[in-house]
């Protein structure tokens, strides 16, 4: 357990703010669907050292422009020095969900661009370039967690540093807060 543990009154605030906002919106239409199968985004975003034993916290989500798909909210499972290091991590922790939905869609007869969508530019380089990239400050990590640059370009995966090229979302998704800024 992170957070409930011990529950305050912060906490208790934070739940009744959340049933408001689930009984104002009790009535509201959900939309769950795809504007194109051939175009899958993939938002991850990582907090740096936000729990009691300094982990960062992972939030990610998949989705074909309308709706979502797919989403996943978790405690990184290793501590990190810096944000870059836990943007890094965190998406190597989300990225086998987005390589499975990759697979799906190519079984199910869908050959679709993917792209991921990132905020931190000292990460992209570090996803783009994988090994090549790292310094000794960085090498740590490049042990458990460049798998994934060779699944990046086994996958052809895309990434964004400004998605509003590809697509337009709904400034007040909470899921998508991270990426307000670059809208």
């Amino acid at each position: 357990m992170t957070r409930v543990h011990e529950p305050n009154k912060d906490d208790w605030h934070k739940l009744m703010r959340l049933m408001s906002f689930i009984k104002c919106t009790l009535k509201d239409k959900r939309i769950v669907g795809a504007d194109c199968l051939h175009r899958k985004v993939t938002m991850v975003d990582s907090a740096h050292a936000v729990h009691k034993n300094m982990r960062g916290h992972t939030g990610g989500l998949i989705t074909f422009v309308t709706g979502v798909v797919d989403t996943k909210s978790t405690k990184q499972k290793m501590n990190t020095r810096s944000s870059t290091e836990t943007e890094h991590v965190g998406t190597s922790e989300y990225l086998p969900k987005n390589i499975y939905f990759v697979m799906l869609m190519k079984e199910l007869g869908y050959q679709s661009k993917n792209y991921i969508a990132k905020d931190n530019e000292s990460e992209i380089k570090l996803l783009k370039d994988g090994r090549d990239s790292y310094t000794w400050n960085s090498k740590h990590i490049a042990i458990k967690y460049f798998w994934y640059a060779e699944a990046v370009k086994k996958h052809n995966v895309n990434f964004l540093k400004s998605i509003n090229e590809h697509i337009s979302l709904n400034r007040n998704n909470p899921f998508l807060k991270h990426l307000n800024s670059i809208i």
